[in-house]
């Protein structure tokens, strides 16, 4: 299977990084261009830099500190007047309050998050907001950049993305400090792909606002550890969060609590102690507890340990990555995130999972399936070559021996049968390019891929009559069909209705074709452990031809059964074949 050309994005912002600047961090992960000093500089999101803010989940920010004006982001923050949590409004610019702090440069949370208590204080809040007595709540947001080759195609780019990132073909702030320094100036550096600014500093009497400094960077953050934050506040990614052990500690501000973490969460997951709770308007939760933008597309991939990560479904973050096979490593190149061989000519190497059998065993599916054509959702899946050379396959050579060679993966779930098949072909003929007329009638004279499946084990040896059964054709190109055979006499015979074309995809590649499948379980869908039945067969079709009944040079069948009373027979002598008996589809299991 190859690996395609889609590349990520930066994953997770602000957590897990040593060091962030939270003085800025809040307003640049927001989409943010650059934030330091007394005044604020920012453009939330996709929007442009001054009164137009990206689509937020901010607070009011109707009280925030002095004199600070700024346009919202595509953050979260906290309502600075309650200490609780908003999920709407679209705030154009923060408060300018006298009572609570935070300027409110995040739609009324200050840039270090916002769920801020009310701080009889006051102060030139300018940076990093007063005192949060209930702890900051981090934003996170901004849009993916532009794709590029070079910064000439980053030039018009949103949110001075003006660099282009060559690991992930995308346009970004910027990929290293330096970057950042040529743009704004000192004491600005690059922080997930995001200009972030920052006061210096060499001990905490350097920072402004309560704020601590982090030795290691050398800057100001709202906090380096625990004991900077205010009592029963836990410092998280360098901000202060509401600590707890129970949900009743949080549900007044509408969270509730990550055991785990100890922390008062807006969104949940499985670690949560109550019922979830979930981001609405496509936002999705980071590791923290936090609702923002995702920070990647479907079929991003990005390289992790030497292995290739592609972007969850949800788009939250990437997955476990797949690792590279030995003496290869993993880059980008020309775009593509792939494995690489270290040696030789450096061409992309496989790295999906093999070994699979789906005559003997068929794995449940992991995630979620987008019938595409590009088969990454099942790169997880075993596959199994299929060929001439394939034990326990028959070989039709009407003209030659089909020359193809298929890489096959079959995964289940409850819902469908999940196949992608990637076929390498050096000449790609279907009958719907020979043939218009013909093209469901003689479908199987070209290049294409038949399907043979059941949902469970009790079969009456005609798919006419079978519900339970499910035989397709699906060509390199053109419409594919469903088939159901009768056998008179020995000679199938096949009535051919249109598949729903939601339920199939196909790509002609630079090496042959492929074909993605969703399937509907006919019949019903079987349970874990369950035996069900499966076969397929693979067309060869050549350029030497004289009209679409001369087009198939050969076929490939995967699995021959063999029943005593069978009368489904091949022409000229070709012995059993399954496409109008389906007892000699072979027996197999949906593992849980």
């Amino acid at each position: 299977m190859r690996l395609y050309d889609h590349v990520g994005v930066s994953p997770w912002l602000l957590f897990a990084i040593s060091g962030l600047a939270l003085t800025c961090s809040q307003a640049c992960a927001n989409g943010k261009t650059h934030e330091t000093g007394t005044e604020v500089t920012a453009s939330g999101g996709a929007s442009s830099a001054q009164g137009s803010g990206g689509t937020s989940q901010g607070g009011t920010g109707n009280n925030g500190g002095t004199n600070d004006v700024a346009t919202g982001g595509n953050g979260q923050g906290g309502d600075n007047n309650t200490g609780g949590v908003s999920d709407g409004g679209n705030p154009g610019t923060g408060g300018q309050g006298e009572v609570t702090g935070g300027t409110g440069s995040d739609g009324g949370a200050p840039p270090t998050g916002g769920q801020g208590a009310t701080d009889s204080s006051g102060g030139d809040n300018n940076v990093t907001g007063g005192t949060n007595a209930t702890g900051g709540m981090p934003a996170t947001g901004g849009t993916p950049g532009l794709s590029c080759m070079t910064a000439l195609n980053c030039v018009s780019a949103p949110n001075n993305q003006t660099t282009c990132d060559s690991s992930t073909g995308t346009c970004v702030q910027c990929v290293n400090a330096t970057d950042c320094v040529a743009s704004f100036g000192a004491n600005n550096d690059c922080i997930s792909k995001k200009c972030v600014g920052f006061d210096p500093c060499t001990t905490s009497t350097d920072c402004s606002n309560g704020r601590a400094c982090d030795t290691v960077k050398g800057r100001c953050v709202e906090c380096a550890g625990d004991t900077d934050c205010a009592n029963g506040q836990k410092c998280v990614s360098q901000t202060c969060r509401t600590g707890c052990v129970a949900d009743n500690a949080c549900t007044p501000s509408g969270m509730l609590c990550n055991t785990t973490l100890g922390i008062c969460v807006k969104c949940g997951c499985t670690l949560c102690a109550a019922a979830q709770l979930t981001c609405t308007g496509g936002l999705v939760c980071d590791p923290t507890g936090v609702c923002g933008p995702p920070v990647c597309n479907a079929h991003d991939k990005i390289c992790s340990n030497n292995g290739v990560a592609s972007c969850k479904s949800d788009g939250s973050g990437f997955g476990t990555p797949l690792p590279c096979p030995a003496n290869s490593s993993c880059k980008a190149s020309a775009g593509a995130v792939a494995c690489y061989g270290d040696g030789g000519d450096g061409g992309m190497v496989d790295n999906c999972a093999v070994g699979g059998n789906p005559c003997q065993q068929i794995p449940m599916l992991t995630g979620t399936q987008t019938v595409d054509g590009l088969g990454d959702d099942l790169c997880s899946v075993p596959a199994v070559k299929f060929s001439s050379a394939t034990p326990n396959v028959k070989v039709l050579p009407y003209h030659t021996t089909p020359p193809e060679v298929a890489t096959v993966r079959v995964a289940w779930s409850a819902a469908a049968l999940n196949v992608f098949i990637d076929v390498l072909d050096a000449s790609v003929k279907t009958a719907s390019q020979v043939d218009a007329t013909q093209q469901i009638s003689k479908i199987y004279q070209g290049d294409s891929i038949e399907l043979m499946i059941s949902s469970s084990n009790t079969l009456t040896g005609l798919t006419s009559a079978d519900n339970n059964t499910l035989h397709v054709t699906v060509p390199a190109a053109g419409p594919a069909v469903s088939v159901k055979t009768s056998n008179s006499g020995g000679a199938s015979q096949g009535a051919y209705t249109p598949l729903p074309t939601d339920q199939y995809a196909q790509k002609l590649t630079a090496t042959g074709y492929a074909i993605e499948m969703r399937l509907p379980w006919p019949g019903g869908a079987p349970t874990a452990g369950a035996t069900v039945r499966f076969d397929m067969a693979l067309n060869s079709a050549d350029s030497t031809y004289t009209n679409v009944d001369d087009l198939r040079d050969g076929q490939l069948i995967y699995y021959i059964g063999t029943v005593a009373t069978t009368t489904c027979q091949g022409t000229g002598g070709d012995g059993n074949v399954p496409f109008c008996d389906d007892r000699l589809w072979c027996s197999t299991t949906v593992s849980p």
